[in-house]
This record gives structure tokens, sequence and C-alpha cells, in this order.
């Protein structure tokens, strides 16, 4: 049943977006998120092409806001999941909307877009306003503990956002280094969104890594599922991967105890490459490092305080 004077055209929104170029009606600019909303309705929309994939990725290269919008759309989506097939319904009755101008359409599409918007903000509160974001600068670690008991370790140079609402306890590393200690006995899924890919929660302790190319992940204790893109996969306490590029692959094979001896003040390098060590050093400190190429082919092996830049040098 329709609710009086709001026709069913009002809700539409999907294909709209796609088939409806706008007119160029002054008006103010779209926040990220509302942006990022508009990108994720369309991509489920069944009208979605190579160039929109493309016309995408220029969006989340336009700006460093984009990525983290973009995120934060996909864990709604997914959180959202129960109202795909009123959505569908919405998608049929957009369908069936042919004769009317583009303006209208446009204004219906808007209007769809504000209606759908409104919805996010009603069942999940704080998803947008609620964010947080933690950070440390170079050379900085600081521990949180989070609204529902869980404990996160920030390395180095990391950004963290946490954003809990009714359905996940959902955080985005957007960059740098962490280690999760979830609380268990909270019904919602604890989730760890990545430019590169999802880590859930299924066990107690992780480590993760977000460099712009890759995300580096492995299991302390318990279990968690990881995603690229292609589909989840478990991993169990032990267990490392690295996702990029859409895939999962198998982990570099360091020992664990050598991922987070950094919580300790502590680096470890095990037959690494001089430039590698030395980059690795600088991400503990306000400065970068050139080296001669001639020093290209040394090694690096032993245990360094990450303070300690002279034991380094000397």
């Amino acid at each position: 049943m329709e609710a009086e004077g709001c026709p069913r055209e009002s809700l539409a929104l999907r294909c709209l977006l796609m088939t409806v170029p706008p007119e160029p009606i002054p008006m103010p600019p779209p926040s990220a998120d509302k942006e990022a909303l508009t990108w994720i309705t369309r991509r489920h929309s069944g009208c979605w092409s190579p160039a929109d994939e493309a016309n995408l990725a220029a969006w989340l290269d336009a700006a460093p806001d984009h990525a983290a919008a973009w995120l934060r759309a996909q864990a709604l989506w997914d959180d959202l999941a129960g109202l795909r097939p009123l959505a569908a319904g919405e998608l049929r009755a957009a369908r069936a909307v042919q004769a009317r101008s583009s303006l209208h359409r446009f204004g219906l599409a808007l209007a769809g877009l504000g209606a759908l918007t409104l919805v996010l903000a009603v069942l999940l509160p704080g998803s947008f306003d609620g964010v947080r974001l933690h950070q440390t600068a170079r050379g900085e670690q600081r521990s949180l503990v989070l609204a529902d008991g869980s404990t996160v370790r920030l390395n180095t140079a990391t950004r963290l956002e946490t954003d809990f609402g009714p359905a996940c306890r959902c955080l985005r590393l957007l960059s740098g280094e962490a280690v999760f200690h979830v609380a268990h006995g909270d019904p919602r899924a604890f989730r760890v969104e990545t430019p590169s890919g999802r880590i859930r929660d299924i066990g107690t302790e992780f480590w993760v890594r977000s460099e712009p190319a890759h995300t580096a992940v492995a299991v302390l204790e318990g279990e968690i599922e990881v995603d690229a893109g292609a589909g989840p996969v478990r991993l169990r306490a032990g267990g490392s991967r690295t996702l990029s590029g859409g895939r999962l692959q198998e982990g570099a094979g360091a020992d664990l105890a050598d991922l987070v001896a950094w919580r300790d003040g502590v680096l470890v390098f095990r037959d690494t490459p001089l430039p590698e060590a030395f980059r690795e050093f600088a991400r503990y400190h306000d400065m970068d490092f050139e080296i001669d190429a001639r020093l290209g082919a040394y090694r690096l092996s032993g245990r360094f305080p990450s303070a300690d830049l002279d034991g380094l040098l000397g």
C-alpha cells in the first residue's frame, strides 16, 4: 500500500541514476558519503557497465575522503541486506517510468537518494555523524578500548575509523598497521575494512597492515574470514594472507611474533634487503633515507629497537 501523497515513482532510485543524465541545475556539491551511496546503489542496480567501473575508480582517486566514504557505503549496503527485495521492487517501478521529462525523472532520482539516505540515518544512527577517526604520527603508538570492550593497538603512522552501529562493529583501516583483540558476546559482526578487502572476526586476535597496493593479514589467535572481492575465505591461527587487486595470495611466511614485535618497540629483520629495512625504519622516524645503489645487494638480519636509529646506523 502506498502512502497518501507519495507516488511510488518518488521512491525509485537505481536505474534512473544510470539512464538519465542530470541537467545543469545549480546545486551545492553532495558530500562524499552521499556520492558513495549513489555509487553503491548504481553498482548493484543491474545497469552497471565497464565504463561505470572506470568512472568509479576515477572518483575514488579524486579525493582522499572518497575511499573512506566508499568503505562506509559498502558496509551499510551489507548491513541493509534485508531491504534489497524492496529495492528490487522499486527498480521495476523505476523502469516503468519512461514518459517523464528528464528533469522530472532526475528530480525523482534525487528524491529517491534522499529517501535512501534518510532510511540509513534512521536504521543506523551514528553511521555518518558517529564515525570517529583515530590516528598516530610517525613513531607514535596508541592503545584503544572500543565501546564493546575490544582493544586495538595502533602502530606508527596509522589511520583507523570506528563506526559502531546496530548491525555492525565496523572499522576502517585507511592506512598503517594494527592488532585487533575482539571482545565476544556481542551479536554484531566485527569487521575491518581496508581499500584492498575486508576482514571479519570469528576468533579473538588478528593483525592487519594496510599499504596503498595491498593489505597483509595474519591470525594470532582464533579465526577470521578474509575477502578480497571474490568471496570469503576462513583463516585460522598462524595463517596469513595478502589481499591485492581483488585476489587473495599466500602470506610472506614471516614468523607471527616478528610481525607484531613492534608492540614491544622492536623491529625484526631476517635476510631483509637493506633498502627495505631502512624504509621500515623510516616509518618510526620523521625522516626518509636514500640508500646508495651500491648497497642495494646488502641484506640485514637482527633485532633492533625501533627508536634506536643510531644502533641501526652503527
